[in-house]
């Protein structure tokens, strides 16, 4: 039992690595900011997260520092396993949901500053809000919201906190006049792979246990993903006449977003109708991005939020008690569902949750941000000089690729002369180039 519910573990680690789905969306040059930025994120939930152990979705337990007594014993909240694989499997929510929040800054915050707002954010607003959500005792819990796998403590928190980054931010420099072309689509859907399997591991690991839901939220999950991919083709093909790889990447991300909170509580045929509303819905919001007041740079709010919000809200007309049972034994009472089973009053519960969570993370977020801007040495946003020269070279003295000083863009050619003064040896380098010719 240890080894099949141990499995799920490694998946949401894939999902962390969601710098390879959305960082090459990222168009020039802070690439490898983005790099450091997410792997400092898992770091500093491992080491937050460690010596808490379980007891983080209760606040802090001298007890379980270090994780002392932290074996295989099982957690109060998750009793069909052992109380380590629940920690670490609990990690890597952690590690992801912090990441998301910061694709609305990119390109313009302070590394520095962010390493510091991990810290504090994700004690202040997500252990509280999965407390809340998923704690044994969470009032939010106890008041019966339908939340499988994170659609408030992921997706819901980290969306508010994108727009409070955002708006504490201010907008990019060329927000109104540039493309913003992705660098690398290819990377793009490599990290959508990723993130697809690291989804699986979420979404089915957290029946916590090998069961028949568990497998229902795997087949749900692939099926909105597919759907919404498909959807938002189609929607961009409508608009462009193009097949957009990087529209079925976001379009995937909207179905995988939109089914996570229900993916363990409707059935099969209803997953299809999340996929296709949650890319339907998210890619208006996408078009809609320029009547906002703040400048999401990877449309989290756009994706996460909004496909978190619909998800939410359909798991309250589409879950099924028949769905849920399938982790419950011969004999129990089984709970009912939304809609579907009579219960339409869930659809009011789940709007709590979203109203309660959106504004808890946006308000702490914004006044976490406020004062940390305040604070000599935490100045959230990069300087002008550095923003125009990019984060990677700026702030780390490297860059993600070894031709990025030998662009031919005609557009970039002001940036690339503002970096080849940074780098003294570059001119040489570039005359040695041309001498040499092109390789044969």
């Amino acid at each position: 039992m240890m080894s099949n519910l141990s499995t799920p573990t490694p998946p949401p680690f894939c999902v962390c690595r969601y710098i390879g789905q959305h960082g090459p969306r990222v168009p020039d040059v802070p690439r490898t900011g983005f790099l450091l930025r997410w792997t400092r994120q898992d770091k500093k939930c491992t080491l937050t997260h460690v010596p808490h152990g379980p007891e983080c979705w209760r606040g802090f337990a001298p007890a379980h520092v270090v994780l002392r007594g932290v074996g295989r014993d099982p957690y109060v909240s998750a009793p069909t396993i052992p109380a380590s694989v629940f920690m670490v499997f609990q990690m890597m929510f952690a590690c992801i949901t912090p990441a998301l929040a910061f694709g609305a800054a990119a390109e313009r915050t302070s590394l520095g500053s962010a390493i510091v707002f991990l810290f504090v954010w994700s004690t202040l607003v997500y252990d509280i809000v999965t407390c809340w959500v998923w704690g044994p005792h969470g009032w939010l819990a106890l008041l019966g919201v339908m939340d499988y796998a994170g659609g408030t403590p992921v997706h819901i928190a980290s969306g508010a906190a994108a727009v409070a980054y955002a708006l504490v931010l201010g907008k990019r420099k060329d927000a109104g006049s540039s493309n913003h072309t992705p660098h690398n689509v290819s990377f793009v859907f490599l990290g959508l792979a990723l993130l697809w399997f690291g989804w699986f591991g979420f979404n089915g690991g957290s029946a916590l246990a090998a069961n028949a839901r568990s497998v229902q939220a795997l087949i749900n999950t692939h099926m909105s993903g597919c759907v919404g991919g498909m959807t938002w083709v189609l929607i961009d093909w409508g608009r462009t006449r193009k097949w957009s790889i990087v529209g079925f990447c976001t379009g995937a991300v909207a179905g995988l977003a939109t089914i996570t909170p229900g993916a363990g509580f409707v059935s099969t045929s209803s997953s299809l109708v999340f996929g296709f509303v949650g890319a339907v819905v998210c890619n208006f919001a996408v078009a809609c991005k320029k009547r906002f007041e703040f400048d999401d740079a990877l449309d989290v709010f756009a994706i996460h939020y909004v496909g978190g919000f619909v998800g939410l809200t359909i798991t309250g007309i589409f879950a099924e008690r028949a769905i849920i049972g399938l982790s419950y034994n011969p004999g129990d009472v089984v709970p009912s569902g939304g809609c579907l089973d009579g219960q339409c009053i869930q659809i009011l519960i789940q709007f709590a949750a979203i109203g309660t969570v959106s504004g808890w993370s946006f308000f702490i977020t914004y006044a976490i941000l406020w004062i940390m801007d305040k604070i000599p040495g935490l100045h959230l946003r990069l300087r002008q000089g550095e923003e125009e020269l990019g984060t990677d070279l700026a702030q780390m003295g490297e860059h993600a690729y070894g031709f990025t000083l030998e662009t031919k863009n005609p557009v970039d050619s002001n940036r690339r002369r503002t970096i080849l003064s940074f780098f003294r040896e570059a001119p040489l380098v570039l005359e040695k180039t041309k001498e040499e010719g092109p390789e044969e």
